[in-house]
């Protein structure tokens, strides 16, 4: 080959690599200035960034990013979050019954709490607390825990306030009794309560109860008030007009006799009776003794 034909042909290959150059060149400006696949639906920025920052490249891309997200809502059981600046939005959430709402008022049974002996249940606070809750879509579960733990909290509080009483009763009434007993020295606190039980008697209480009897003695002031009335009645009077009284007078042997098996078959006197701890129980000592001398005069 000439010098010449060399020359042409080194010039055709420069030309031929300069356009292939420039073809790729050209198609790489135009692949890098084409428009994203999103711009002509104008989507807003927070859209945009979304796309590119999952780093779609397409629709097709779009498509399987959305399925996705779909499938995984649905096996999830995703749902959407409320609204709970607006209460009538709140009320009308798609997911209070996933969370355990009925929606029929029929079905929404909530289960009593367990009630123990010498506690009570209100069935009527029960029953408005089921339509306050289902009104307020709590789920049932909830709601049973609340009113259990409401039950037993208040259950706790009676019982705490009962025996608080029950304290605050017997000392106050220890310390009327200690009064009483200051005024009613020695064996005058024996008769005196002696007569407030006659006096009582004789205005019928008693008489088919002695248990009526010691629980009115058994008060301070009501012992005080059944002697202060013995005093008015009189004691001849009572001793008369009280027909089994145990404080002797016109009482007959016989009548003692079955006034004895009465007080000690009576569980609440015979306790007493057998108790020398008790503040009653030498006042009852001294009853059935009295009664004692009394039957006795029938053998004499």
């Amino acid at each position: 080959m000439s010098n010449t034909d060399q020359g042409q042909q080194g010039q055709q290959q420069g030309q031929g690599q300069q356009q292939g150059q420039g073809q790729q060149q050209g198609q790489g400006q135009q692949q890098g200035g084409a428009e994203p696949f999103y711009k002509a639906a104008n989507l807003p920025k927070d859209d945009v960034d979304y796309i590119e920052g999952r780093g779609i490249k397409d629709f097709a891309g779009l498509v399987k990013t959305t399925r996705e997200f779909d499938r995984l809502a649905r096996e999830r059981n995703v749902i959407p979050r409320p609204d709970t600046s607006d209460p009538k939005k709140l009320a009308e959430w798609e997911g209070h019954e996933v969370l355990g709402w009925v929606k029929d008022p029929a079905k929404y049974q909530l289960k009593k709490p367990t009630v123990k002996d010498g506690q009570v249940f209100d069935d009527k606070m029960f029953g408005e607390f089921g339509k306050a809750a289902h009104e307020l879509r709590v789920p049932v579960g909830a709601a049973e825990a609340l009113y259990h733990k409401m039950f037993d909290h208040m259950q706790g509080r009676i019982a705490e306030l009962t025996t608080r009483q029950k304290q605050e009763s017997e000392t106050k009434k220890q310390e009327l009794e200690t009064a009483l007993r200051a005024k009613w020295q020695g064996e005058q606190y024996d008769k005196n309560s002696e007569l407030a039980r006659r006096a009582w008697r004789a205005l019928g209480i008693g008489k088919e109860d002695s248990g009526e009897i010691e629980k009115i003695v058994g008060s301070p002031r009501l012992l005080e008030l059944g002697h202060t009335i013995g005093n008015l009645l009189g004691e001849d009077k009572l001793a008369a007009g009280a027909g089994g009284g145990g404080g002797g007078g016109g009482m007959t042997p016989a009548i003692a006799s079955a006034e004895i098996r009465r007080l000690e078959s009576d569980p609440a006197w015979f306790k007493i009776f057998n108790d020398p701890r008790h503040p009653q129980n030498a006042a009852y000592v001294a009853q059935r003794q009295r009664l004692i001398e009394l039957a006795a005069k029938a053998a004499a």
